[in-house]
C-alpha cells in the first residue's frame, strides 16, 4: 500500500476515534505532545471538539454519530479528545498518530476487546508502557497520559520501531517536535483540520511543480494546508511559506503579474452564469508569460491571423474576467457549440488606440463588420463575436456592448474578490449532474450550490464549496449514512 494511502488511512482512524469520543472529558495535559518527533516531515492537526461545536451537534446527534462510527458504542476507548490529536510522518517515512489519555483503563479494555475481535494482539508490559499491534502493522504503546502509534511495520521493523517509540515516550519538550518550526507554524491554524507538509512529502507530480519553482526541501518552503467549515461553506486554504530567495522571489513574480483586483468589471457580470473568472494585471507581463509556453504562443499566432491579440493584450491594464453563461456539456457537439456561444472576455484597458485598425482584422473566412463606434462584429457564416471597446472596456463575446446586471454571487463576496489576485466561481448543480451520470455522489455532496477559488496573496489559495443558505455544511456531511 502507498504512504499516501496509509496516510489517508491514519488520518481517517484517528478522526473517526477523535469524533467518537468528543463527549469523554479528559484532563489538560499537554505531555502527550512530548512524543512527536521534532524531525518529522508532516505533521497533523484533528480538533474533534472544534469541529463538532462548528457543525453544532446535539448530545444526542453526537451519540448518533459515536454509535455509527464505532461497533459498541457503550464502550469508552479511554482518548481524551477535548484536546486535539496530533498526526506525522517520520522522516525515515514511518507514520504515527499521538493522542491525551483520559482513561487508561477504559483504554486498555478497548484494546482488549480489539484481540478478542482479532484485530489487535495481547497487550504486554515494557519500558514502563503499555504495548500492543493493532492489525498486525501498527504498533501502539500508551500510559495513563498519552498514547501513541506508529507503523506500518512487520516482523523485526518492529523491534526497530519499539524502540524508536520507546525514545519518543520519553523525551522532553525541547527534544520533541514542539520545537520545530512544522509544530511551530501548526499552531498558527484556527481550522479544525490542519497541517504542516514539507517538500519531500509531496507525491511525485507536485513535487515536479515545486521543483520548477524553486522548492528542493523544507528549507526552501513548507505548504500549510487547513480544512474547516463556516456557517453555509466547507473550505481549505494552503499557504506556501517561503524561506529560501529564490522562492521568495518567485512568490514576488506571481504577486507582479496577478495584481490586486479592483472589481470594476463585477457590475457588468450577468444575473445568473455558470462560472466568472477575475484577474488584474499589466497587458505587457501577461504578454511575456504567455509566450514563454510553446503551446499558448503558437494559439496566440494562429489568433493574430484573425486579429490583433498581441496589441489587445498589451493594452490591458487593469481587471480582467472570463465569463460562461451556458452550461457545459462536452459529451455533444450542440454542448461545446452552446459553451463557447456563451463565453465572454472583459478587460480593463489603458487606451483604445488598438482598435484603431480593427476594420482590417479578420481574414477570407472571418469577416469583420463595423457595428458602430469602436465596435465590430467578426462572423463566421451565420455566426457573430461582438468585440469593442466601452468606458474603457475591451469585450468580447456572443452579445454586442457591456451589460449591467450584477451577478448575486459575486456581489455578496464583493469584498473578497477586490483585493485578490485571483479570483473563480463555479455553479455546481449542471457539474454535479453531469458528474452523477458516471459515479454515486452523496446527497449532501449534491447540495453544493457553488465552488469559488480565491487567491488572497500570491501564496495563498482558498477553495470554498458553498451549499444553501442557512445548511449547515458540516453537520451533513458528519451525519450523512
Amino acid at each position: 500500500m502507498k504512504k499516501s494511502k496509509l496516510i489517508l488511512l491514519a488520518v481517517a482512524a484517528v478522526a473517526a476515534i477523535a469524533a467518537g469520543t468528543y463527549f469523554v472529558v479528559g484532563r489538560n495535559s499537554n505531555a502527550y505532545l512530548n512524543a512527536i518527533p521534532k524531525n518529522a516531515t508532516a505533521m497533523a492537526r484533528i480538533d474533534a471538539k472544534e469541529l463538532l461545536e462548528d457543525a453544532d451537534l446535539s448530545l444526542s446527534e453526537g451519540m448518533k454519530l459515536l454509535k455509527r462510527l464505532m461497533a459498541d458504542s457503550t464502550k469508552n476507548v479511554g482518548l481524551d479528545f477535548m484536546q486535539p490529536a496530533y498526526l506525522f510522518a517520520a522522516e525515515d517515512g514511518d507514520l504515527g498518530a499521538v493522542a491525551a489519555v483520559s482513561d487508561m483503563d477504559e483504554l486498555t479494555a478497548f484494546i482488549s476487546s480489539l484481540n478478542e475481535e482479532g484485530q489487535a494482539s495481547e497487550i504486554t508490559e515494557a519500558r514502563g508502557y503499555s504495548w500492543a499491534v493493532i492489525q498486525q502493522q501498527w504498533l501502539c504503546a500508551f500510559d495513563k497520559q498519552k498514547a501513541l502509534v506508529m507503523g506500518p511495520a512487520v516482523g523485526n521493523d518492529q523491534d526497530e520501531l519499539r524502540n524508536q517509540m520507546a525514545s519518543l515516550l520519553s523525551q522532553g519538550k525541547s527534544d520533541s517536535g514542539q520545537a520545530s518550526e512544522l509544530f511551530k507554524q501548526l499552531r498558527k491554524v484556527e481550522a479544525p483540520l490542519g497541517a504542516v507538509v514539507s517538500p519531500e512529502m509531496m507525491p511525485d507530480d507536485v513535487a515536479t511543480y515545486m521543483h520548477k519553482a524553486g522548492i528542493q526541501s523544507s528549507k526552501d518552503a513548507l505548504m500549510l494546508l487547513s480544512l474547516g467549515v463556516d456557517d453555509n461553506e466547507l473550505y481549505f486554504q494552503s499557504e506556501v511559506l517561503a524561506y529560501s530567495e529564490g522562492v521568495k522571489d518567485y512568490v514576488k513574480q506571481i504577486s507582479e503579474l496577478l495584481r490586486p483586483m479592483k472589481g470594476k468589471l463585477l457590475e457588468h457580470a450577468h444575473g445568473k452564469n455558470m462560472a466568472w473568472l477575475g484577474i488584474n494585471v499589466d497587458g505587457p507581463k501577461l504578454l511575456e508569460f504567455l509566450r514563454s509556453n510553446e503551446q499558448v504562443r503558437s494559439a496566440l499566432i494562429g489568433m493574430n491571423m484573425v486579429v490583433d491579440m498581441d496589441r489587445i493584450l498589451e493594452a490591458i491594464d487593469g481587471d480582467v474576467a472570463l465569463e460562461l453563461t451556458n452550461p457545459v456539456d462536452f459529451n455533444s457537439v450542440e454542448g461545446i457549440a452552446a459553451l463557447l456561444n456563451g463565453l465572454s472576455f472583459m478587460a480593463c484597458v489603458e487606451n483604445d488606440d488598438f482598435m484603431n485598425g480593427a476594420a482590417d482584422w479578420g481574414n477570407d473566412l472571418f469577416k469583420m463588420q463595423a457595428k458602430g463606434d469602436k465596435s465590430y462584429a467578426l462572423s463566421l457564416g451565420d455566426a457573430s463575436l461582438f468585440l469593442g471597446v466601452d468606458d474603457d472596456i475591451f469585450y468580447l463575446g456572443s452579445e454586442q456592448g457591456l451589460k449591467s446586471s450584477g451577478n448575486k454571487l459575486l456581489d455578496k463576496n464583493k469584498d473578497d474578490i477586490k483585493g485578490a489576485r485571483f479570483f473563480a466561481s463555479l455553479e455546481l448543480p449542471a457539474l454535479m449532474e453531469q458528474v452523477s451520470r458516471q459515479l454515486p455522489l452523496p446527497e449532501s455532496v449534491k447540495d453544493f450550490e457553488h465552488l469559488m477559488i480565491v487567491m488572497p496573496e500570491a501564496n495563498k489559495v482558498e477553495l470554498r464549496l458553498v451549499g444553501p443558505e442557512g445548511k449547515n455544511i458540516a453537520k451533513e456531511l458528519l451525519m450523512n449514512e
